[in-house]
């Protein structure tokens, strides 16, 4: 049987109405709350008409032609409702798609089984991130730029595709925010609260899937020890101290977890064996987007020689290299298109010296993670479907980033467009005066005509 249909024959009408006013709620809950979480009318008319959008997408199920039957939330789904009716084990782990599972089976088992229910709460958890990411840009004093960095965050295709529906890129892009805030917050006022709420939410975004709870230590190391651009020895001892714990705790969690996850795993066959494998396994699948450059060797200095290849395929595809061969690939174009654009406004607002330097701190650590998320994410991707998965949950630190210097480009270009326009004017208006003055002289002709 079709895994679609298999999981279609789980749907129930309790759920089906469940998720019906959970859409509804979310969607109103938008008109009511835009005004308090938004302080412009074009922000709130993005959140509202963004939520209005996806409400209707998740309807019509535009969202899941996207994907293959066969896909991670299609089984999602299944399994959660196995577990909610019983005939499938729950199974919880520390860093694991089982955690997500085990959500949507509590809600299965109380509501009743249904993708629409499914569906709705990543709607609510889209919101959810729309807010935090608004948060975000309040405490970069960021907000003459909101649209900027709204608008691509709602509406790129990459957006409209995985944040609509039952995916766990909806809670990991809303865990991330919330991680990222946090230690932002934490290097420009040293507060210890925004440290450990920090930890806590990279620690819900470490147990959606195995390979993040090394994700998560590492930007907390990075939040911690990356020095400030406006203060040379910015990493005082108490921050010293402060990180082991936070990395020990994730660390021993893991491994107490049943040798499940990223870190089991690469200790049992090697790092370099590990991404080999996963290279090897891409090349068996015969994507049709699959990336040219598939890593087979075990010999260290090839992988390591290798690794700045696969950065520029995971960071530039499908451009470059150009993988565009149908339509629908012109969607993970624009996606990337529009990332380059933003991630070359990071780079020269770090490099101006005159932006200010807690925003220019902010940039450089939101950059360094973005390049760290990526080393690690291109460890098992293999074409451009998992690329522009990974990158969704991370590109959005270029658009808080990059979002003045982009402003700033375009407002040069129309204020250039506006000046040769008015210099045009000027050169013209003395022609129309002649004009004028000379077409008075038939009317003058004519009235002394008359006259006679």
């Amino acid at each position: 049987m079709n895994d679609l249909y298999l999981a279609f024959s789980y749907e129930t009408a309790s759920g089906r109405f469940a998720g019906l006013l959970l859409g509804l709620a979310v969607v109103l809950w938008s008109f009511l709350s835009a005004p308090k979480y938004f302080h412009s009318t074009v922000p709130q008319k993005i959140f509202v008409l963004s939520v209005v959008v996806r409400f209707v997408l998740i309807c019509l199920s535009v969202a899941r032609i996207f994907n293959p039957p066969a896909s991670d939330l299609v089984w999602f789904e299944i399994d959660a409702a196995r577990i909610a009716m019983g005939v499938q084990p729950l199974v919880l782990s520390i860093a694991s798609a089982d955690n997500f599972e085990a959500f949507h089976a509590a809600l299965f088992y109380v509501f009743g089984a249904s993708f629409f229910l499914a569906d709705m709460v990543g709607l609510a958890g889209y919101a959810l991130s729309v807010i935090f990411l608004a948060r975000f840009v309040r405490l970069l004093k960021l907000t003459e730029f909101e649209p900027l960095i709204l608008l691509p965050f709602c509406f790129l295709p990459g957006s409209l595709i995985f944040l609509n529906y039952n995916a766990r890129e909806v809670f990991q892009v809303l865990f991330l925010i919330l991680t990222m805030h946090g230690l932002v917050k934490y290097r420009q006022d040293n507060g210890i609260l925004s440290l450990g709420m920090a930890t806590l939410w990279g620690y819900l975004f470490a147990i959606t899937h195995n390979r993040y709870i090394v994700v998560v230590p590492a930007i907390i190391a990075i939040g911690l020890f990356l020095p400030k651009v406006t203060q040379a020895r910015s990493a005082t001892w108490q921050r010293i101290a402060l990180f082991p714990f936070a990395i020990g705790l994730l660390l021993i969690i893991n491994f107490v977890s049943s040798g499940q996850g990223f870190l089991s795993d690469v200790g049992d066959q090697g790092l370099i064996n590990y991404v080999s494998d996963l290279s090897y396994r891409g090349g068996d699948l015969s994507a049709r987007t699959q990336f040219p450059f598939l890593l087979t060797s075990t010999d260290p200095a090839t992988f390591l020689l290798a690794l700045p290849v696969m950065m520029a395929q995971f960071v530039l595809a499908p451009l470059i290299p150009f993988i565009i061969k149908a339509p629908v690939d012109i969607f993970p174009a624009i996606d990337t298109a529009v990332r380059l654009l933003y991630l070359y406004g990071t780079v020269r607002l770090i490099q101006n010296a005159k932006a200010p330097g807690a925003l220019r701190d902010s940039a450089l650590f939101l950059l360094t993670c973005y390049f760290l998320f990526c080393g690690i994410s291109l460890l098992g991707t293999l074409n451009v479907g998992t690329q522009e998965r990974h990158q969704l949950k991370i590109e959005w630190v270029l658009l808080l980033a990059g979002a003045p210097v982009i402003a700033s480009i375009f407002s040069r270009r129309s204020g250039a467009n506006w000046r040769r326009r008015l210099k045009t004017r000027r050169q013209v208006q003395p022609v129309f005066r002649i004009v004028r003055s000379e077409s008075q002289r038939p009317k003058a002709f004519s009235d002394e005509r008359d006259s006679r």
